[in-house]
C-alpha cells in the first residue's frame, strides 16, 4: 500500500486543490501519502467563514473514517473565525477520532515560534496582504500582497517568482525582518524557500510548508527533511 508509513488527512478549503498536493509530495518522504477532502463554501462574512469551518469539520469526519494518522484543517481565515472556541473544537475532534488533529493556523503559529520569529514580514495573495500573526513574541513589520483578488484567479497559474519577489522586497525595505510568513497553501512557494532563507539570512514559513510539517510530525514522521528550509530541517 502506498501510505504504508503514514497517511495525513487534509480538509481543504478550496473546491479545487492542485498546488498543495504537488508541494506535499515534494516534501513527504517515501511511504507517506495525503488524503484530501475539499470543503468549498463562502468567505464574504464571519458567518460564511464559520459555516465553511463547520464544513471542514464534516470533511475531517470523513477523513477519520478512512483511518488516516493525523488530520489538518486548512484555511487560516476559517480557523480564525472560531476565535477561542477553536481549541475546544480541536480537542473534541481528537477525543472523538482518537488521532491528532490540528489546523493551518496552529501550524503557522508553531512554525513561526519554532524559527524564533520576532520581526515578521507577511506575504499574502490579496492586494493588502494578510497581517494576521498569532506567534508569541512576534510583531508584523510589513504586510505585502500579490494583488490576486477573488474570485477571478487560478492559484496554480501564479508564478513562483511572485512570492519570492515580495519576500525580497519586504526584506530590502525592512532589513530588521528576521522571519517571513507566506499565507495561502495553494500557490507555489515550497521550491523557493530554502534558497531564499540562505540568500536573505531569514526564516520563512509558508502555509503549505507549515501544514505539511505539522501533519508529518503529528503522524510520527519526524526525521529532518533537507532542501525545504529550516523548519523541516531543524524541527
Amino acid at each position: 500500500m502506498y501510505g504504508h508509513r503514514a497517511r495525513v488527512g487534509y480538509a481543504c478549503p478550496p473546491p479545487v486543490a492542485e498546488v498543495f498536493i504537488y508541494e506535499f509530495y515534494k516534501i513527504a518522504p517515501p511511504g507517506v501519502t495525503l488524503a484530501i477532502s475539499t470543503v468549498g463554501g463562502g468567505r464574504a462574512t464571519k458567518e460564511d467563514l464559520q459555516q465553511s469551518f463547520r464544513m471542514s469539520v464534516a470533511a475531517a469526519e470523513e477523513l477519520a473514517k478512512t483511518g488516516v494518522d493525523a488530520i489538518m484543517l486548512g484555511g487560516e481565515p476559517l480557523n480564525g473565525s472560531m476565535g477561542e472556541e477553536l481549541e475546544d473544537v480541536i480537542q473534541s475532534l481528537q477525543q472523538r477520532f482518537g488521532i491528532p488533529v490540528s489546523t493551518s493556523l496552529t501550524a503557522m503559529t508553531l512554525g513561526l515560534e519554532a524559527l524564533g520569529a520576532h520581526r515578521v514580514g507577511v506575504i499574502g495573495l490579496e492586494a493588502n496582504g494578510d497581517p494576521q500573526v498569532e506567534a508569541k513574541g512576534a510583531e508584523v513589520v510589513v504586510a505585502k500582497g500579490a494583488g490576486y483578488s477573488r474570485p477571478n484567479r487560478v492559484l496554480a497559474k501564479i508564478p513562483i517568482d511572485v512570492p519570492s519577489r515580495l519576500v525580497r522586497e519586504a526584506v530590502a525595505q525592512h532589513p530588521e525582518i528576521d522571519t517571513v510568513k507566506i499565507g495561502c497553501a495553494h500557490w507555489a512557494t515550497v521550491d523557493a524557500i530554502d534558497a531564499l532563507e540562505q540568500e536573505l539570512k531569514i526564516g520563512i514559513v509558508s502555509s503549505s510548508l507549515a501544514i505539511t510539517w505539522q501533519g508529518l510530525r503529528l503522524a510520527k514522521v519526524d526525521e529532518p527533511i533537507e532542501g525545504r528550509g529550516r523548519l523541516l530541517r531543524e524541527h
